[in-house]
């Protein structure tokens, strides 16, 4: 247990420096949960980078990264222009606090069962066995039908918990997944801020959603990667309203955790930040130093599957797949995905996707911050077509796909759609950003 209580401290130490480094760290208790979700988001991509060159995933690695975080972080915020508001810690803190600690206590006894077991806790074992990533995991034919190809986000901080623990930890993960879900609503309504709190509602709905507590429970990836997903979105929406390129890091990183979480979470991390750039496209440089990061750390991960002949049953053949005659001769799988995705999203989502979209109407109709609601639904609208895309075009049978799947895959477009709205409720509340271009200020009451 002292091992495990000491990961999570260098995840807050270096996730704290990040956040200074950003200009986004404000007080100190009401930084925790960020500073801990920071952590964990900018350690674990540089892990998998080196696993991928070969580098053991052992304690003197981990020890290294962490230095190298801590170095880079004191060197910008050295450079860094601006500081940032002092905040007092609220209610707020205690309650997400009880959350996260209800809720990692309640999972941590959970047997690993189903998708864990086959897929993210036996990757988790390997490398806690290995240290290194091994082939035969992968290339296992028995594994063909649990996505080989599938990143390592998860499983590095399984590993990681097995590595300061001093062995597997196997039912801790579900707690681990509990924790990390809470710390990324509470670094959203942390980075949202404001002394006007209307946009806790969605944030809460999320929070408390049977489906959200299903699959944590559970052990799958959908929700951590598609909160990730929602949280880089959110960061690149307040960015385009208060202008400080801190934003735009953090939301680079965010997206970058979330498209090594899972194989649509990187489709859905490659359309946010498409559809951002688009929506900004003026600041050029800043989204190129972006887009290099993105490359750098989601690129390697598809060359060493690909070197290794790995590829997912459930992909479609991507030249087949583009084909317009292929895809209106699907006409009637195409028609039987929306069907599935609309019940699915009245079913679990019902709440979100009306309060999504009255705020929409809302901002369109009170030219407030059209620009930015624009943002969120063509965004959104595009993930839930790429969905709907793989689907129709994937050579396994939808008759087995969509009641083992679809209830979790519709996740990756509504929790970010959860984001959205807090964000919009926000804006529609009466608050006017000041925008700031330094990279330090976040002073934006």
């Amino acid at each position: 247990m002292l091992g495990l209580i000491g990961l999570h401290i260098v995840f807050v130490l270096c996730g704290a420096a990040v956040l200074r480094a950003l200009g986004l760290l404000r007080g100190r208790l009401l930084a925790l949960g960020p500073a801990l979700l920071t952590g964990v988001m900018v350690l674990c991509p540089p892990l998998i980078l080196l696993l991928i060159l070969g580098v053991g995933l052992r304690a003197p690695t981990v020890i290294a990264v962490v230095v190298v975080v801590l170095v880079l972080a004191e060197l910008v915020a050295r450079r860094r222009r601006g500081v940032a508001a002092p905040a007092r810690p609220n209610w707020g803190v205690l309650l997400i606090g009880l959350y996260a600690a209800l809720g990692a206590y309640s999972l941590a006894r959970l047997p690993t069962i189903e998708d864990d077991a086959r897929i993210w806790s036996l990757r988790g074992l390997a490398l806690s066995y290995h240290h290194v990533l091994a082939p035969q995991i992968f290339q296992n034919p028995y594994e063909s039908g649990t996505h080989p190809v599938y990143p390592l986000f998860g499983p590095v901080i399984e590993a990681l918990n097995a590595i300061a623990a001093g062995a597997p930890q196997l039912r801790f993960y579900h707690a681990e997944l509990w924790i990390l879900f809470a710390a990324i609503i509470w670094t959203a309504a942390y980075l949202l801020g404001g002394r006007q709190r209307p946009w806790v509602a969605p944030l809460v709905l999320l929070a408390v959603s049977p489906a959200v507590a299903q699959n944590l429970i559970s052990g799958y990836a959908d929700v951590l990667g598609a909160a990730l997903m929602g949280l880089g979105c959110l960061a690149l929406g307040l960015w385009q309203t208060r202008g400080s390129a801190g934003y735009l890091a953090f939301g680079t990183v965010a997206l970058i955790a979330a498209a090594n979480t899972k194989d649509e979470d990187l489709l859905g991390a490659i359309i946010i930040f498409v559809v951002a750039v688009a929506a900004n496209h003026r600041r050029w440089r800043e989204w190129v130093a972006a887009g290099v990061a993105l490359a750098v750390f989601i690129a390697p991960w598809r060359l060493w599957t690909a070197a290794h002949h790995l590829s997912d049953s459930v992909q479609p053949k991507l030249g087949q797949a583009l084909s317009p005659s292929y895809l209106i001769s699907r006409h009637h799988e195409v028609h039987w995905v929306l069907e599935w995705v609309g019940a699915k999203v009245v079913e679990e989502w019902s709440w979100i996707a009306v309060t999504f979209l009255v705020l929409f109407v809302l901002c369109m109709v009170t030219r407030t911050a059209r620009r930015i609601a624009a943002f969120y639904l063509i965004a959104l609208g595009l993930i839930a077509l790429m969905l709907t895309w793989l689907y129709a075009t994937t050579p396994m049978s939808l008759a087995f796909l969509f009641p083992t799947s679809m209830f979790r895959t519709v996740d990756d477009f509504m929790i970010p759609a959860a984001f959205a709205s807090a964000h919009l409720l926000w804006l529609l509340s009466g608050y006017k950003p000041r925008p700031s271009v330094t990279l330090g200020s976040c002073q934006d009451r």
